[in-house]
């Protein structure tokens, strides 16, 4: 991100500066490092105003003089190592600061003059940062990777960091290849898929009809549907290897069967029929009249109700339908409402409704019909549910093989339903290794658990460097 500021209290001087910030971009983080480079040329005792477009510099330097900034608190604000520089040099050459907000883009001939000055300033190749050794007043810092200082909210940086290794591991299981293709080809919206199964639409926070919702989620997304497969491989003894479609009866059921079966695409091509004219219709009702001139000419057609007029006999011959299948949100399937100029909040409100009523059809209507056939072959075989429960003893002594291992190179890990098999999402055991150890350093008491860390194993101490004072941490 370039930055760029001009001294206009007198112009022929010709004091003006530009540069560029990495690591942790933003247009707000660029403003400070402008406020920060102006303030330094300033004489000491100077009363300095300082003309910027930016509002959240101005409320977040307001902020840092208000009583309830505790220093536990200052942690947790953006780029707070250049704030703390900045507060150091205001201290330092005793100024006296005044911020004036600027409208942007309103043709202020110096604001104009100091963003051209920022867009020359990407075109630098030297990168401007700060040492935070030179700033007394932080005692103490963070750096991920060896080259990373985090100068923000610790749990939440740590948060997206676990987070994104937790979902790479998620996604490299082999039996969620599909999901793993659909991400590199961006046919996923990952911002309202998250959106999607966070979502409640019932009056309680919890109740037994919302759990059966979250659990079809759950189990669509992660091809863990209780096919004929499945069961066969964990109850071979019940089922005798009986895996026949009970739609077709000319194939293996499985979960990508299932989605794929002539007989399902038959009934998904009416439950879909009936939602587009419901989906065209929230679309055509919420559009912005006052950006959109002629309503004909927004495209409201979807591959994921279009594709139903080809043929589908593979996955790939409708990804976009099969992402909405399995609980992922396409990003086909939010493209007309931005078209339609409808606000992303109100998109969001719209799009998790409709959703909830075509999953709702789906499940109703296809699923429980294949659960149809299913109860009636249980009662021609004598299938109860206590031929699961009461099974023979020795399959009570299966143990769960290679649980540390749940990588998609290990043999035993072939399908998500394997004994072995850890979701690392649904796991509650929390190894110590390099990679993660460091979040429990990070939390917000990490100043006074320093005691903690030698009740921790020798091990693990060895994969951490620190100075004589504990208050750099490298890990």
């Amino acid at each position: 991100m370039g930055f760029g500021w001009i001294l206009t209290s007198d112009l022929n001087l010709d004091v003006k500066f530009s540069g560029k910030t990495s690591d942790w971009s933003s247009s707000t983080k660029a403003e400070i490092f402008a406020i920060l480079t102006c303030l330094i040329i300033c004489p000491s005792n100077s009363h300095v105003t300082i003309f910027t477009d930016s509002q959240c510099a101005i409320d977040t330097f307001n902020s840092l003089h208000h009583y309830k900034m505790t220093p536990r608190r200052f942690q947790k604000i953006n780029n707070n190592l250049l704030w703390q520089a900045i507060l150091f040099i205001i201290k330092r050459l005793n100024l006296t600061i005044k911020f004036v907000k600027v409208q942007a883009h309103s043709g202020d001939r110096y604001n104009d003059m100091a963003d051209t000055l920022a867009k020359a300033g990407c075109d630098t190749q030297d990168t401007i940062t700060i040492s935070p050794l030179a700033i007394k007043t932080q005692k103490g810092y963070i750096v991920f990777n060896d080259e990373l200082i985090i100068d923000r909210n610790i749990r939440k940086t740590t948060k997206k960091i676990i987070n994104f290794r937790n979902i790479e591991r998620q996604l490299s299981h082999k039996s969620l290849h599909h999901i793993k293709d659909f991400t590199i080809d961006r046919l996923i919206n990952w911002e309202y898929t998250q959106d999607w199964f966070n979502y409640n639409p019932f009056s309680k926070v919890t109740s037994q009809s919302y759990s059966k919702h979250v659990s079809w989620r759950m189990k669509c997304s992660n091809y863990a549907l209780p096919t004929l497969d499945s069961l066969n491989r964990n109850y071979p003894d019940i089922l005798k290897g009986f895996d026949t479609c009970f739609l077709c009866s000319s194939a293996q059921e499985s979960n990508e069967h299932f989605w794929t079966c002539p007989e399902s695409i038959k009934i998904l091509k009416d439950i879909f029929m009936k939602h587009e004219i419901i989906y065209k219709a929230i679309i055509m009702n919420n559009l912005d009249h006052n950006k959109i001139d002629d309503s004909n000419n927004i495209i409201i057609n979807c591959p994921v109700f279009s594709c139903f007029n080809l043929l589908i006999t593979t996955i790939s011959d409708a990804k976009d339908l099969h992402c909405i299948l399995i609980n992922m949100i396409p990003s086909s399937i939010i493209k007309p409402f931005q078209e339609a100029k409808i606000p992303k909040k109100l998109t969001k409100k719209l799009l998790l409704t409709f959703l909830f009523n075509l999953h709702r059809d789906i499940y109703e209507i296809l699923w429980k019909t294949r659960n149809t056939h299913w109860k009636r072959y249980k009662i021609d075989h004598n299938i109860t549910k206590t031929s699961f429960t009461k099974r023979p003893s020795q399959h009570y002594k299966r143990r769960r093989q290679n649980n540390s291992d749940i990588s998609p190179n290990n043999p035993d890990n072939n399908n998500i339903l394997n004994i072995g098999y850890t979701n690392p999402f649904m796991n509650s055991k929390r190894n110590l290794d390099d990679s993660i150890f460091w979040i429990y350093l990070t939390s917000s008491n990490f100043r006074h658990n320093l005691p903690w860390i030698n009740s921790l194993y020798l091990d693990v101490i060895d994969s951490i460097t620190y100075d004589q004072n504990l208050f750099y941490y490298n890990i």
